[in-house]
């Protein structure tokens, strides 16, 4: 009799949560998936954050002289992101009228938070980043990446992919008067705590010149509609791979002409992901809100027993003080001004870009050569995105593939 009872009430439990679009009994159980989630542009082997990496320097300080434009490096930068879910579709045409519980897969519901310090004004914690161990991970994001909590997914080829962030704040930030004194240091709200700092989720959320009632936010959530990420019906473990285009742009921004009659406040300097692609025009007083457009990601999944990787040995020279070595399918377009690769590598002289299913890749060399200025015009110069591809070769990673198996190409690509 008991063990009747027992089968009734697991019985009961399946039927509730398939009633109510919540996960049926098979979904509780992850047995195949790992989501890796990265804020850089390599897939392995990113540059790393030190004391000699500066911030770059946004041109809109040569416009206001009395700014201070103290250089700073990337480890004098605090970091705070709070990530709500991450959700994937196989259709791409989603409207207001979409019913959305048919439309996604919510396979990654567990909010993350990350940070830099656990520490929040007024002796208080950051309870939820702590409870993540979000220092952790924050380290992790900004290398080989941190595993995201996730359940399996159907097999199937999978088109729209969208990151709800639901905050990003970076420190420090300062304020300004209009004759360039100090004022004070930015606050933002994070963790249900003050902090130090400026959320510039609401700046990257519209695009410049974006009408905010016809246009898709940005940020919350960040995503695309144009990909295709196949998973195959085996039962093999595979990685689900994202990568943020955050790390490798960072940049101080000044917003300019905030006085009112009841503040004195007229500047806002702080750091946050570079305008690469276009002008952000912090001058322009309908859109020195408007940032975005400048965080892009690329999505890939693999079999890890199934990899290969490409060694590579260039004897050639780039004029860029960061460059990258890219992988991209045979047959796949890509354009290293608009687009992050398949997978990467950061540029040293003997480089291997890892995790390569079978097959033939163009062997691209990208370089950061330009900068865009307040005129929307390129420059030379560096503002972290490598603008500049160079298709040095091609490689194929053999079909059987295993971790022990390695394409060597030699060449000499320059990148200038």
């Amino acid at each position: 009799m008991k063990i009747i009872q027992n089968i009734i009430i697991i019985l009961a439990i399946f039927l509730f949560y398939s009633c109510t679009n919540k996960p049926v009994l098979s979904d509780l159980t992850n047995s195949r998936i790992t989501l890796n989630l990265k804020g850089t542009y390599e897939s392995n082997d990113p540059y790393l954050f030190t004391n000699e990496t500066p911030v770059y320097v946004d041109d809109a300080y040569t416009l206001v002289a009395d700014v201070p434009q103290d250089v700073i490096s990337t480890e004098d930068l605090k970091f705070y992101i709070d990530i709500a879910e991450i959700r994937i579709s196989k259709r791409n045409d989603i409207s207001e009228t979409t019913d959305k519980s048919e439309y996604w897969q919510y396979f990654a519901r567990d909010r993350q938070v990350l940070c830099t310090s656990y520490g929040a004004m007024y002796d208080k914690e950051l309870e939820s980043c702590k409870e993540n161990n979000g220092i952790n991970k924050l380290q992790e994001f900004f290398s080989s990446g941190f595993n995201y909590p996730s359940v399996d997914i159907e097999s199937g080829e999978y088109k729209h992919l969208a990151i709800f962030i639901r905050k990003f704040a970076i420190s420090p930030a300062y304020y300004y008067d209009t004759a360039g004194n100090f004022v004070r240091e930015a606050l933002a709200s994070f963790d249900n705590r003050k902090i130090y700092g400026y959320d510039i989720e609401s700046l990257y959320q519209w695009n410049v010149s974006d009408d905010t009632n016809e246009n898709e936010p940005r940020l919350f959530p960040l995503q695309r509609k144009d990909l295709k990420i196949k998973i195959s019906e085996s039962n093999k473990p595979y990685v689900f791979e994202i990568r943020i285009l955050l790390k490798n742009i960072l940049m101080k921004h000044l917003i300019s002409d905030l006085k009112t009659d009841s503040s004195d406040i007229n500047y806002l300097s702080f750091t946050a992901f570079s305008d690469w692609n276009s002008n952000h025009a912090h001058a322009d007083i309908n859109n020195k809100g408007k940032m975005g457009g400048s965080i892009i990601f690329n999505a890939r999944a693999y079999v890890p027993e199934e990899t290969g990787s490409v060694e590579i040995s260039d004897s050639g020279i780039s004029q860029s003080e960061k460059y990258y070595y890219a992988a991209i399918p045979v047959g796949e377009n890509f354009d290293a001004a608009t687009q992050m690769p398949y997978a990467a590598v950061s540029g040293k002289p003997a480089a291997e870009i890892k995790n390569l299913p079978e097959g033939k890749y163009n062997i691209y060399k990208t370089c950061d050569l330009t900068y865009k200025t307040e005129d929307d015009i390129d420059l030379p110069g560096n503002d972290g995105f490598p603008e500049k591809g160079v298709l040095c070769n091609e490689a194929e990673v053999p079909v059987n593939v295993t971790k022990q198996n390695k394409a060597l190409v030699t060449f000499t690509c320059d990148c200038q």
